[in-house]
């Protein structure tokens, strides 16, 4: 479950990151598109279609011939450029899927479309063996500007947008997904409060766990140990106790202001 501050907040789950030229052969900024639009692993609109969407074009055959031209106009401007950035967004599980599309193309408008910059993204359900709650959102954007200007045709910015890709900017960026997920959230008739802020930050002393990629995921779900999957159960453990202890004493405090209030009153 989520932890909550005592403000009520929950922090937002936001992981980011690159793929490289020297690390990855020319596509793969097609092939993470590709795995996104899958229909094996999107959520379904109400006519079983993948739900997918981006700026780059009217279909998933020209929305790889830009991301294909978008790539190579990357690595052509330096040996070691950042082909693409990566993001995936855990998404509320008990929300309409309206809303949780409204978040994910908010958010992409938010980072990526409204600086006149790619993207593509997908709302994902949850993979058969793992938590039924993990719905989330995947954008696969640039930080090089692109415009559409017909079918099969983009005008592409000399000028890398270099002032967007750094810790100041992706802070600002995770405080902006924060208050869009709250908005929208109350939109849909709940209250429920989004930070961007760590544990640490919000006054918490449960510890945060390891994060963890799709191989070690993997070899996680055939059986075998993964060590820091064994830590992060650990970590789970250990923030249960912890928070099974600070309720026992919010309780604790609840029942003292009570006794001091019929006390008062008596």
């Amino acid at each position: 479950a989520p932890i909550l501050d005592r403000q009520g907040r929950r922090a937002i789950v936001m992981m980011i990151d690159y793929d490289g030229a020297k690390r990855h052969s020319f596509g793969i900024t097609g092939r993470r598109i590709v795995y996104m639009s899958d229909v094996e692993h999107c959520e379904l609109d109400p006519l079983d279609r993948p739900i997918f969407f981006s700026n780059m074009g009217g279909d998933l055959d020209e929305i790889l011939m830009g991301a294909d031209v978008l790539e190579l106009t990357q690595r052509e401007s330096r040996a070691d450029a950042k082909t693409n950035v990566n993001i995936i967004i855990q998404l509320p599980h008990d929300v309409p899927q309206d809303a949780r599309l409204a978040i994910l193309k908010a958010v992409a408008h938010e980072l990526f479309g409204r600086h006149g910059l790619p993207y593509a993204a997908a709302l994902h359900r949850p993979d058969p063996d793992g938590d039924q709650r993990n719905f989330h959102g995947h954008i696969c954007g640039s930080w090089r500007p692109m415009m559409r200007t017909e079918s099969y045709g983009w005008e592409i910015a000399q000028d890398y947008r270099a002032d967007l890709d750094g810790a100041e900017y992706w802070r600002h960026a995770r405080r902006r997904v924060a208050e869009i997920m709250t908005a929208t959230v109350d939109r849909a008739g709940i209250e429920r409060h989004y930070t961007h802020l760590s544990n640490a930050e919000r006054g918490l002393v449960h510890k945060p766990q390891k994060k963890l990629d799709k191989r070690k995921t993997r070899t996680a779900r055939e059986g075998k140990f993964v060590a820091d999957v064994e830590a992060n159960r650990r970590t789970m453990d250990a923030n249960v106790r912890l928070e099974r202890t600070l309720e026992m004493k919010r309780e604790a405090r609840r029942k003292r202001a009570l006794k001091h209030r019929l006390a008062a009153l008596a």
